[in-house]
């Protein structure tokens, strides 16, 4: 959540989420039996259409820093899940990386694990609570099955676990057991049947698309012995789970193994299993991972073959802030540095002329070594050289990209979760010199413009050109932290001619992002807030839709054209000629041109900054509803503290929300009590929220000092932006410590005694509620 920006000795210091972990089951126990509360995230959307699971898992634990840019992930559209791992006994996934992960559309897992001693831990897993004993005697398998009866099996920490993905907001577990189970098979198969449990209080409590994931490691005699392969000795977990994430030290041949044997099963055992739930696991940073991880990841991948025509198996991708973590304490290292090195790991060069990654410096010499060495033991017992892969292939080139599907609307500021200010509505109301993260804040960074934007000329021609380059600019933004900036060279300014153009079929289209629209609907209306960066530059935009079957682009005339504050212009386009169908329709959304005119006739290039889209289905006039406003059930406690040179508060200010709909049109006439036409009627959604009802994402949060014997009307134009909601997973609160008051607004001998706390939602359409909607406040500081 960005907050302010203050004087070191005067940061706000924010609350976290408590706990963050676990590190012991009886911990988790206490938590939960203070009933926390549930937390108001985004759900998961199953998706509808193509359910191809070739996509990658990926593990990782992650912590956003409010002071400083940090890792995020942002490409979503390539990943099937997204496991939270970090070493404690269980780790839920922070509320924000919930959120960007349902927004994304990307299920989110947390970890339960056990290793080291946590082998008592692993056996009140299964065998439920343990009452305490005055005794120091540890429990163990063999003191609980001292009569020769098998364990017992208990629900408790299923449920227990289930409850906690409910409360906060994730999809399911992954489970990794790595340290030996002292009741040996026994055990062991008491863990298979305890798998079971968990599945079913996680489909009654999280939804039916919850996932269990087990990990590669004990076997079916309960010692601790990686496999690196679906066998025998993990099989009975597997079929328990969901899938099964191998271990990542598996020699070239493994993944066909692991195949092979799948296809062996008894499909009695294994329905309704496809070999998608074998995920290979790969450690990108190449602890002893086939081809050393880094940027030799596509090594290992190779042979794992993911793609329908190849093995068809899925990836499971260890420690995937590799970019990040590798270099974040090199000297000079920058997030644009990083930026550029995650844009080629996942999606490759920006061009022909960029030169591909090089091999992981940390083990490239000691790969090549251990290779010359394999060749020369390989060859003296007869059998044939390690294998020989061709140049770097991006994760791109993998895995399809998973279009967005649009239930109710699509929107994007295209924000990466970082930032170095804030804007709102085109205005820096918060600089930062060191910056934040949020990765609440993040969203859809555009899955059709990245490494470099391609062209759709008049007539249909798909071209790449040089220099027409992509960016996220940091520096200008209409909502949030970032706009996404587009630079088109002089090539395509001279196709954009005035004098030849004067139809739709002599635009250009950029795309810009995939989606698919769900539902009956076949009218649309797309919002697009654009600034032209480079100075006398004129141009017009449309939004354009691209069918993705057949390449066909719809285009429509602009509805209406905004000027809007600080530079920036809103189109509105209406799209209604989309073939109404129950079925998923996919599309691309793009930017699309008639013409651009530098009247400075210059030879450089012009940068296009894009700040918003937003698409959603177009309802009648009458039956549009207007943007919600906030009602409030203000709470805050305050704590000032006094005879401080600049007085400071602490304390949380919470609200709810409502929604107020628009005057009903004139109804006809009573006809009578028979009459079978409704006075008035609503959409009533098979899931989630209704499009008549808006929703927030998050708010922003000002204050204003005053006197209270202040007798001119208060602007809230005057306030200081004090931060946002949202980034520890409360959207209706926001809670501070050593909050410093604001009188930069009073005279200096002035005497503040009363603080207004204005309050401005930002609904998921993008729109921000206007002062004159603006809930607020007032505080007494006495």
């Amino acid at each position: 959540m960005p907050f302010t920006n203050l004087p070191v000795d005067q940061q706000i210091q924010v609350p976290k989420l408590t706990p963050e972990y676990y590190t012991s089951l009886a911990e988790l126990d206490a938590d939960l039996k203070l009933n926390p509360p549930c937390l108001n995230l985004p759900a998961f959307h199953a998706p509808v259409g193509d359910s191809d699971k070739s996509k990658p898992r990926l593990l990782g634990g992650y912590q956003d820093d409010p002071r400083s840019p940090s890792y995020t992930f942002n490409f979503w559209s390539l990943c099937d899940t997204f496991i939270y791992f970090a070493h404690h006994r269980v780790s839920p996934p922070p509320p924000a990386w919930v959120s960007a992960a349902h927004r994304h559309q990307t299920k989110i897992l947390g970890t339960l694990i056990f290793e080291g001693a946590g082998e008592e831990d692993c056996l009140r897993l299964i065998v439920g609570p343990v009452p305490s004993q005055e005794s120091s005697t540890t429990t163990t398998a063999n003191s609980l099955n001292q009569s020769g009866r098998t364990m017992v099996l208990s629900p408790h920490y299923a449920e227990r676990l289930a409850e906690l993905a409910h409360n906060r907001g994730f999809d399911g577990y992954l489970l990794n057991f790595e340290c030996p189970l002292g009741g040996g098979e026994e055990q062991a198969r008491l863990v298979a049947a305890w798998i079971i449990l968990l599945k079913i209080e996680l489909a009654k409590r999280v939804g039916p698309y919850a996932e269990v994931v087990w990990y590669d490691s004990v076997v079916i005699n309960g010692l601790l012995r990686w496999q690196d392969r679906l066998c025998h000795y993990n099989l009975p977990f597997f079929l328990s789970a969901d899938s099964i994430f191998t271990n990542y030290t598996w020699p070239p041949f493994y993944p066909r193994i692991s195949a092979q044997y799948f296809d062996s099963i008894d499909k009695a055992f294994s329905v309704p299993k496809t070999r998608r739930d074998i995920y290979v696991g790969v450690d990108v940073w190449g602890r002893g991972s086939h081809g050393g991880g880094g940027f030799n990841c596509y090594k290992a991948i190779e042979h794992i073959e993911p793609s329908a025509d190849g093995l068809g198996l899925s990836v499971a991708l260890f420690g995937q802030a590799w970019t990040w973590e590798s270099k974040q304490d090199s000297p000079g290292r920058t997030w644009s540095g990083w930026w550029k090195d995650e844009i080629r790991y996942w999606l490759g060069p920006p061009d022909e002329s960029t030169p591909a990654p090089t091999d992981n410096p940390s083990t490239s010499s000691l790969q090549a070594a251990l290779a010359a060495s394999a060749q020369t033991i390989l060859a003296s017992v007869g059998l044939p050289p390690p294998c020989v892969h061709g140049p770097f292939r991006p994760m791109s080139s993998f895995f399809k990209h998973r279009p967005i599907e649009i239930q109710r609307l699509f929107h994007t500021n295209f924000s990466p979760g970082i930032g170095y200010s804030w804007f709102i509505e085109g205005k820096r109301v918060m600089q930062s010199t060191s910056g934040w993260t949020d990765v609440d804040k993040q969203s859809c960074i555009g899955d059709l413009v990245w490494p470099s934007p391609s062209l759709l000329l008049p007539g249909g021609e798909r071209t790449t050109i040089e220099d027409f380059t992509v960016d996220l600019n940091f520096d200008d933004a209409w909502l949030g932290g970032s706009s996404l900036a587009i630079t088109i060279p002089t090539a395509i300014q001279e196709i954009l001619s005035p004098a030849d153009a004067s139809s739709d079929a002599d635009r250009i289209w950029i795309p810009l992002q995939s989606l698919v629209l769900l539902g009956s609907s076949n009218r649309y209306t797309a919002d697009l807030v654009v600034k032209i960066a480079t100075p006398g530059v004129n141009s017009d935009f449309h939004v354009a839709l691209k069918n993705s079957l057949d390449e066909g682009v719809t285009t429509s005339a602009v509805v209406a054209q905004t000027v809007l504050p600080n530079g920036w212009t809103s189109f509105s386009t209406q799209f209604s000629d989309l073939p109404a169908s129950t079925n998923a329709y996919d599309f691309c959304i793009g930017l699309s041109s008639l013409r651009m005119q530098d009247e400075n006739e210059s030879d450089s290039p012009i940068t296009v900054l894009i700040g918003q889209l937003a698409i959603q289905p177009l309802d009648d006039k009458e039956s549009s509803p207007l943007v919600s406003l906030v009602s409030w059930s203000p709470s805050l406690s305050t704590d000032l503290a006094k005879n401080t040179p600049t007085p400071t508060m602490s304390g949380r200010l919470a609200w709810s929300t409502s929604v107020r709909l628009p005057f009903p049109t004139t109804p006809p006439p009573l006809s009578g009590r028979d009459d079978p036409t409704p006075r008035w009627t609503f959409e009533i959604p098979k899931s989630g929220y209704p499009n008549w009802y808006p929703r927030f994402v998050y708010q922003n949060v000002y204050m204003l000092s005053y006197k209270s014997d202040h007798t001119a009307p208060l602007r809230p134009e005057d306030a200081m932006f004090v931060g946002t909601s949202g980034g520890d997973g409360q959207y209706e609160s926001i809670s501070f410590v050593g909050l410093p008051v604001n009188i930069s607004n009073l005279p200096q001998d002035s005497a503040v005694d009363r603080i207004r706390f204005y309050i401005r939602g930002v609904t998921d359409a993008g729109r921000v509620v206007g002062w004159e909607d603006a809930a607020s406040i007032d505080v007494s500081l006495t």
